[in-house]
């Protein structure tokens, strides 16, 4: 056995040496801004390897002294000279990497023209590349590299480097006679890097090849070789042996084997624990007797060698509960067999520890255990204090480990013959690699063959599912319903019939259980009334929700539909599978009025023979969310335009805009008449119009002109009539003003200042105010009107509204308090949300009781309290509590406590805190009219009535009735604006508030669609809208009416 190869050699027990410790050396020279480190660069990304490092010489410059700094940064100093590096830090560093072990690397600051204080670690990787100007400079480097290149100056010339390159540099380029390869032209010579690469390769190959030869010549020298004496194995006793044939039992449960495997890796780590040093001690027993045992001489930690050795850690908690421990990751190339660290982390004082476990399941041909064993002894731990603990070990493993740490002890559970580990060894030389081309057909294959297994068991999973879907019902039986649901009692200020009990209220088990809840009824299946039912507990409450419309309908999006981007039923969602979530019951039909006293809803809808019928429906909770409608402004002849509210009118403005593009193309068309067909005007320049008209130019531009004859597009005119000096005026003046340059390049006419007077059949009456401030009388021929401009109150909100009185003082909506309940309602019995409300923010009129507790707490009457500043604190406080939206203007207060402080006592007297009250009221605004309000408001109520169920049974027990309920349950609402947004056309803006806004062209578009489609209310809907933007993009718009 004397004949082995460097790797192994045979004296009393066979030697071996890690293959870490031959790491490969490539060193690559030449002058500033020749491109080394771009070469560098490139090499890496040739040879796809994951642990090539690159070391520049950048990193090993000397410290200046204060002298020589000046210079630096004057430029004077010769930066480019061999004597402004420290070539023995370097080449110190360079033998370690070569010797297996870890390498700190300075870092250098040219800012500071000094060393910093951390280093970087490089640890074992297959390539290093050591690049600078000087990397073949010194001898003992050149030793060390396993080649060097020299990469020629591409003639740069590069004003800032000027002084420096005729200075320093030039002089010092004499280096290149010891280079293996020069590249002239750098990067650009494909051929040398190359050739270079393919020399890495070739070297590594025959390293990993002379490896693995190594190994197996090692496994056929330790056969016969004795056990070294640091090995120590637990006797195998008949409970060994037990414990042993459960755990290889096939049927063993995986509880019982945790068990008896924690039994066993106890046994291990004790007879590890033998091998560490203790000491005497003498202690006192609590009988009082001396006793002479024995204690630890120092502190024992434990380093598990993932993820194996973390089945080691329960055992070694329930040993030493106290045990610090750290992790290793060391996982063994397949190809090379050779060890990579992956992962490190261990205690920073583990250098002076008395002994060191180190924990690992099994160890095989032992390349991961040299390498931990290499880790520790580099962070300073002695190679007699590592005791390695083990369930299994292999021959070759721990001979491997012995000759090259004899130092080390080892704990195991027993000798286990090679073949028993899954990983063997062989001798023959490793497969060529495949080619690029090879690789790349064998990857496509398998990625086509797995998309179409993938494929198939879906369509194959989605048949099988349709196929449950198909249901006989084949057993009628009887339905148990209530008398009272087939015929309600009559009561109520007009004496209607009284729906106490539904038809379906005794369908399921569920549905008999919530007939006792209190009963909750949602006027109006939109965005407030469906995010109310989201997120309502589902066990709370009898839920009933009437809107004369049977599905959601999800608004934003309603210009796209009305030109065929999207489908009508893209958009919609049925309200009774919303309703489902929470066991409810829907009713198709209309609010009329609402009785406070009784608690009764009046209810209209008409019966199969046409006539109207009227009903109640009783609550205890009802929640107003029915929308709004659209404002006339007082214009005549509104029944001539177009509104955008619901499905109907989508569907009659896509109809009428195909109509108007047939009627065009007839042969009898006129040309007057054609212009006036094709002229579209939208009323309103809110981001509904500008959607409208901005998705009517995308079907004119991008599906007329491919199926209407040509003509047509030039006589296309869409105009925009706004009231307002600029279209989007809600939206930030930069946003407003990007929209109007774009609709400017797509010739779709914005008419600003200018207000609609009447709309006739064939054309539009407006006034437009002039630069002189004078009003100019128009008419604009059109065969299409959209009316997009303001919203009114529904007609219950109108009933409200004067049955409440003075409590309702608001023309527009209905007013309520910031816990959203109706003013002049019934505390806590009626809330409203969305269009048809608004918060009214009143702080003034409130000032009596912000200030009814200071006064109660000095014995003065509200009105004569003087407010020091810390009762002012408290003051705002209940302010923002009460009036959240208030926050906001209520963040300097020592500020507006000097302000408002007239006659600067140091006080505010009741006049001066109503003055500053009144100017927080000045500044509060109205909430949007928007989805994005409404959605938030049905949420806040939402989660506060399932707060208000949580709580009730213990109001209920405490005889608690009376009182403000809301406020002592829950928060006041407090809405967060989170941006707007608008499409038009092929590009879209974002109004983030706050100065923040986004705009753009196809990614915003993109953006845009994101931002809705996250937001549909169902997986159905999302699904359907990205089929529609599918559709839209392979095979255009619908142009059919219907």
């Amino acid at each position: 056995m004397s004949g082995l190869e460097s790797h192994v050699t045979v004296q009393k027990r066979a030697y071996y040496a890690p293959p870490w410790a031959d790491v490969s050396i490539i060193g690559v020279a030449g002058s500033s801004g020749s491109g080394k480190s771009t070469i560098s660069q490139a090499i890496v990304k040739k040879l796809s390897l994951p642990w090539v490092v690159i070391l520049s010489l950048d990193s090993f410059y000397k410290s200046l002294t204060p002298e020589q700094s000046k210079l630096a940064f004057a430029n004077e100093w010769d930066f480019d000279s061999p004597d402004a590096f420290d070539f023995d830090i370097l080449v110190q560093r360079l033998r370690d990497l070569k010797a297996g072990k870890r390498a700190e690397i300075p870092v250098y600051s040219f800012a500071k023209h000094a060393r910093l204080d951390h280093t970087t670690t490089i640890y074992s990787p297959h390539v290093l590349i050591l690049e600078g100007i000087f990397a073949l400079h010194d001898p003992r480097v050149l030793e060390l590299l396993d080649m060097a290149r020299d990469v020629r100056e591409r003639g740069r010339d590069i004003d800032g480097i000027i002084k420096q390159w005729f200075g320093f540099v030039k002089p010092n380029l004499h280096k290149r006679k010891v280079a293996d390869l020069i590249m002239p032209r750098g990067i650009e010579n494909r051929v040398a890097l190359e050739m270079i690469s393919h020399f890495i390769e070739k070297k590594l190959f025959e390293k990993s090849t002379h490896h693995r030869e190594a190994l197996a010549r090692l496994e056929k020298a330790c056969r016969q070789e004795p056990l070294s004496d640091r090995v120590v194995i637990l006797d195998n006793t008949p409970q060994l042996q037990f414990m042993n044939t459960i755990l290889r039992d096939i049927d063993t449960s995986s509880e019982d084997f945790i068990f008896y495997f924690d039994r066993l890796a106890g046994l291990v780590i004790e007879q590890a624990l033998n091998n560490v040093q203790f000491e005497s001690k003498e202690i006192t027993t609590p009988q009082n007797y001396k006793y002479k045992g024995l204690t630890s001489k120092g502190e024992v930690s434990a380093v598990i060698v993932l993820r194996g050795g973390s089945a080691f850690e329960s055992a070694l908690r329930k040993t030493i509960p106290d045990c610090r421990t750290g992790r290793l990751l060391i996982q063994s190339d397949l190809s090379t067999g050779e060890p990579e660290l992956h992962y490190l982390r261990l205690p920073e004082d583990i250098h002076q520890h008395e002994s060191v476990l180190l924990l690992d399941t099994q160890m095989a041909s032992g390349g991961a255990a040299l390498m931990a064993v290499q880790v520790l002894v580099d962070h300073g731990v002695a190679l007699e204090r590592i005791v390695l603990a083990t369930y299994s070990a292999g021959r070759i493993g721990l001979h491997r480990l012995n000759t090259v740490f004899p130092e080390v002890t080892v704990s195991k559970r027993a000798q286990l013959p090679n073949h028993f580990f899954s990983r063997a060894l062989s001798g023959k030389p490793l497969p060529q690699v495949k080619s690029k081309a090879l690789n790349y057909t064998y990857r496509l294959a398998a990625w086509v063959g797995a998309s179409l297994t993938v494929a198939g068991a879906g369509i194959v999973g989605f048949f099988l599912y349709d196929a449950s879907t198909y249901k006989d019902y084949s057993t009628h039986s009887d339905i148990d319903v209530s008398q009272l649901a087939l015929q309600p009692r009559r009561g109520g200020p007009k004496n209607l019939p009284i729906a106490d009990v539904f038809i379906d209220d005794d369908d399921s088990e569920v549905k008999r259980k919530l007939k006792q809840k209190p009963r909750l009824v949602i006027l109006g299946g939109g965005w407030g009334g469906v995010a109310m039912l989201k997120d309502l507990n589902p066990d709370e409450y009898h839920v009933t929700v009437i809107s004369p419309t049977n599905y959601f309908l999800f608004t934003p999006m309603l210009p796209s539909a009305t030109v065929g981007t999207l489908e009508l039923r893209s958009l919609v969602e049925p309200i009774r599978r919303i309703l489902s979530r929470v066991n409810g019951h829907f009713i198709r039909a209309k609010a009329e009025d609402i009785e406070f006293s009784h608690k009764l809803i009046e209810v209209a809808q008409t019966d199969p023979e046409g006539r109207e019928v009227r009903f109640y429906v009783p609550y205890d909770k009802v929640v107003l969310a029915v929308g709004s409608t659209t404002n006339p402004h007082g214009v005549k002849g509104l029944e001539n335009a177009f509104f955008l509210k619901n499905i109907d009118d989508a569907r009659s403005i896509r109809n009428r805009v195909i109509h108007n593009f047939e009627l065009a193309c007839l042969p009898t068309t006129s040309d007057e008449e054609r212009k006036r067909l094709l002229s579209f005007v939208v009323s309103g320049g809110g981001p509904t119009g500008v959607e409208f008209a901005a998705e009517l130019y995308d079907l004119l531009n991008e599906d007329l002109s491919r199926h209407f004859p040509r003509l047509l597009r030039n006589e296309i005119s869409v105009h925009i009539i706004q009231s307002r000096s600029h279209i989007l005026n809600t939206y930030d003046e930069t946003v407003s003003k990007y929209a109007e340059d774009r609709f400017a390049r797509d010739q779709v006419d914005v008419m600003t200042n200018a207000r609609v007077k009447e709309v006739q059949p064939d054309k539009i009456i407006f006034t437009q105010k002039q630069p002189d401030g004078s009003l100019q009388t128009k008419e604009l021929p059109t065969g299409f009107c959209l009316w997009s401009t303001g919203v009114a109150p529904a007609a219950i909100s109108k009933t409200l509204a004067e049955k409440l009185g003075e409590h309702q003082t608001n023309r527009h909506a209905l007013e309520t308090d910031p816990h959203l309940r109706l003013n002049g309602a019934p505390l806590g019995d009626v809330y409203a949300i969305g269009d048809c409300s608004t918060v009214q923010n009143n702080v003034a009129d409130h000032i009596i009781t912000f200030l009814r507790s200071t006064a109660w707490k000095r014995g003065l009457d509200p009105e004569t309290v003087q407010l020091r500043f810390g009762d002012w604190r408290q003051v705002a406080q209940d302010v923002k509590k009460r009036f959240p939206q208030a926050a906001d203007h209520l963040k300097r207060l020592d500020k507006l406590f000097a302000e408002f402080d007239k006659d600067h006592s140091g006080t505010l007297d009741f006049g001066e805190l109503r003055e500053l009250l009144k100017q927080i009221d000045n500044k509060l605004t109205s909430l949007p009219a928007t989805a994005q309000r409404a959605h938030q408001q049905g949420q806040y109520l939402a989660r506060k009535f399932n707060k208000m169920a949580q709580i009730a049974e213990g109001l209920h027990a405490n005889d608690i009735r009376d009182g403000d309920l809301d406020a002592a349950t829950y928060k006041a609402f407090e809405y967060h604006h989170l941006g707007s947004l608008a499409y038009i056309g092929n590009s879209a803006v974002f109004d983030l508030g706050e100065g923040w806004n986004l705009a753009g062209g196809l990614w915003a578009v993109y953006t845009w669609r994101s931002v809705y489609f996250a937001q549909s209310v169902s997986l159905r809907t999302r699904l359907l809208m990205a089929m529609d933007w599918a559709k839209r993009g392979l095979f255009g718009r619908d142009l059919i009416s219907f």
